[in-house]
């Protein structure tokens, strides 16, 4: 193949990087970069119809394999799998039991949010062997549930062994760069002067994505689905930029003091007894026994590392946070779930004035108020020290005794000693010094911000180049949760919307919003490793619309349902009736209107008929979609109600 001539692409508004070669390569419809939790959101909004080559797509060539391509981006891992960098890390950090900062619905990535809480439930309810390594807590305020670490691991498993049945390559290798290059036959389309070759739009602008192996592939759309492992890098405190220099002077006077060996030696035992929380620190294979540990970080990770350095015995724990402590039970503010806080985020038409409101609500790490629970209890045994609004400014390894000296920016405490250090302040992405990113960037002058691409709202697509972002990188559109798992499920509606759109394959289905699985794919795609018919299941029923009494005439006994649960995620309205005696499904009726809903439960033992009657919701629901569910033998009622766009319902009741 040949190159499009990079004048005449620039006279048609295209920039193309002159240095790029267009030999044939595998080309793709869509890559995504990263096998991760936020990559698994997005492949539960693609439909069946994304994956399937038609049959003249077939014949346009060798090089045309696939349509959608997945670049696992862990290379450095060996497995190269799936969210093999995050299992890794939840591995060496013992994260597993940890709980999600984040409510059951939200941390499942499929279209229903109820998906992960059912599939627990019934592999409970099976007792399978992975049961009992499934945790579902009471988290929040005693009733928000929560999913631990593992259990969502199991969970995202499954659903990406399902996807795995469908039409795409995944590739174990990590993205290098991306650039750009206009395709021959739009080359020659735009000499022969085709009208159909650019639809007076200028040259098809595509991708070219290099991979560290050497090895190239074209693709039309890229989405990098960024879970914090794909781009940017551990932050690094000042200070550690200075150990060498001040450990160097710890040596003084020692025999081998400037020798390359003794320099060799000091390099090998500063990475002996310094490790990083997001490369190399192994709580596997740490021994802490009777040992000085000082933890470098204000948030969760840091508050987790120190109580599980304590419990391997660890003798004393410092753990030096810059900023005081700060209690939050969520990443984000609750608001921010809802239209609350994004509605005016997103008014804001200035990206410096969003990335203000951003680094406000998540400038500093957090920890939950059970943690802060968990340290104070550490801090009243006088085994954990926690030294805040302190900063370090100079550490350096003594080498008579192997203790790390660490001077203090401290007004109660100038220098403590430790046997380790262990540095938990997370991780940042500057896309202006991202290799990946450079050769793009500069090509195409795309936007940033304080070290975030400028995005379109609607697409997350970067300006007029065709790629997306998941992930921190797209907090200038998503604000504070874009780096959450309700990050992941607004990102993939976006980008699904809009890739679906630019491939011409249609969105109607999508409109109905993220909860509608049939909108994406057929039922039997959508259900997880293990589940399918089963008798103990509970069939969705559809809602009357009769407005009448079904019981009406007969000798009951009547009472009102006074006490209700609802939850409300993004287009769905979740209903919780409990009325505490067994229930036969024949016997329970629900009638729903337009803004009205009735419910209607007749008791086996007892004979009552539990009446609710709500004459006007908060907002118009969608009929069609709305249905309900009977589990019997709790007495239980799950009413969905779909509602006819994402705004947060304040009430229930208007």
């Amino acid at each position: 193949g040949t190159m499009a001539d990079p004048a005449a692409c620039s006279s048609a508004g295209v920039h193309v990087d002159p240095n790029a070669t267009a030999s044939a390569c595998p080309h793709a419809d869509l890559v995504i970069v990263g096998a991760s939790e936020a990559a698994v959101h997005l492949m539960e909004r693609l439909p069946e119809s994304v994956f399937c080559l038609k049959k003249a797509e077939r014949s346009e060539g060798p090089t045309r394999d696939d349509r959608v391509v997945v670049v696992t981006g862990d290379a450095g891992v060996s497995s190269g799998d799936w969210m093999a960098s995050a299992r890794a890390k939840s591995t060496r950090l013992r994260l597993w039991d940890a709980v999600g900062r984040a409510t059951l619905p939200s941390q499942c990535p499929s279209t229903d949010p109820t998906a992960l809480k059912r599939w627990v439930e019934r592999k409970q309810r099976r007792g399978e062997a992975e049961a009992g390594a499934l945790k579902v807590v009471p988290w929040f305020d005693g009733f928000v549930e929560s999913a631990s670490l593992g259990t969502v691991d199991h969970f995202l498993s499954s659903r990406i062994k399902q996807n795995s049945k469908r039409k795409m390559k995944v590739i174990k290798d990590k993205l290098a760069s991306i650039s750009t290059y206009i395709p021959e036959a739009a080359e020659k389309g735009e000499q022969r002067g085709d009208d159909n070759a650019n639809e007076g739009n200028g040259p098809a602008l595509q991708l070219r994505l290099t991979l560290s192996s050497g090895s190239t592939l074209t693709a039309s759309h890229v989405v990098l689905a960024d879970d914090g492992f794909v781009l940017g890098h551990a932050n690094m405190p000042p200070w550690v930029g200075r150990i060498d220099l001040a450990s160097k002077v710890c040596r003084l006077g020692r025999d081998d003091a400037g020798s390359a060996d003794g320099e060799k030696q000091s390099a090998s035992r500063i990475w002996e007894s310094l490790h990083f929380a997001e490369s190399d620190l192994d709580l596997t294979k740490e021994d802490v026994s009777g040992k000085v540990i000082c933890i470098v970080g204000g948030g969760m990770t840091s508050a987790h590392l120190a109580e599980e350095a304590i419990k391997s015995g660890a003798k004393h724990v410092y753990l030096v946070c810059r900023s005081p402590l700060k209690v939050k039970e969520f990443e984000a503010a609750n608001s921010w779930m809802g239209s609350k806080s994004m509605r005016p985020f997103l008014k804001l038409r200035s990206a410096r004035e969003r990335i203000k409101v951003y680094k406000k609500e998540r400038g500093q790490g957090t920890i939950t108020t059970k943690t802060k629970q968990i340290l104070d209890g550490l801090v009243e045994s006088s085994r954990l020290e926690v030294l805040q609004e302190t900063q370090i400014s100079t550490a350096a390894l003594q080498f008579s005794d192997g203790m790390w000296q660490i001077e203090l920016d401290n007004n109660e405490k100038d220098a403590i000693l430790a046997d380790a250090i262990w540095v938990a302040t997370g991780r940042s992405t500057d896309i202006a010094s991202e290799p990946v990113l450079q050769n793009i960037s500069q090509t195409l002058s795309l936007p940033s911000m304080g070290g975030f691409p400028v995005l379109n709202d609607e697409t997350l697509a970067w300006a007029k180049a065709p790629v997306y972002f998941m992930g921190s990188s797209a907090s200038i559109s998503l604000g504070p949760v874009a780096k959450s798992t309700i990050g992941y499920r607004t990102a993939a509606e976006k980008i699904a919307r809009a890739v679906l759109s630019a491939m011409e394959l249609g969105t109607e289905s999508m409109e109905v919003g993220p909860t509608a699985s049939s909108c994406f794919v057929d039922d039997e795609a959508m259900l997880c490793d293990g589940e399918g018919p089963n008798e103990e299941d509970h069939e969705d029923k559809p809602v009357r619309h009769e407005k009448r009494d079904p019981f009406e005439g007969a000798e009951v006994i009547r009472q009102t349902i006074e006490h209700y649960e609802w939850s409300d995620c993004e287009f769905d309205i979740d209903l919780y009736i409990r009325v505490g005696e067994q229930l036969n499904r024949e016997n329970v009726f629900v009638d729903i209107g337009t803004q009205s809903l009735q419910v209607w439960a007749k008791s086996t033992p007892s004979n009552k008929v539990h009446h609710l009657h709500i004459p006007r919701l908060y907002k118009p629901i969608q009929l069609e979609k709305s249905y309900f569910k009977v589990i019997e033998r709790k007495g239980k009622i799950v009413v969905h109600l779909a509602k006819t766009d994402s705004h947060e319902w304040r009430f229930l009741k208007a």
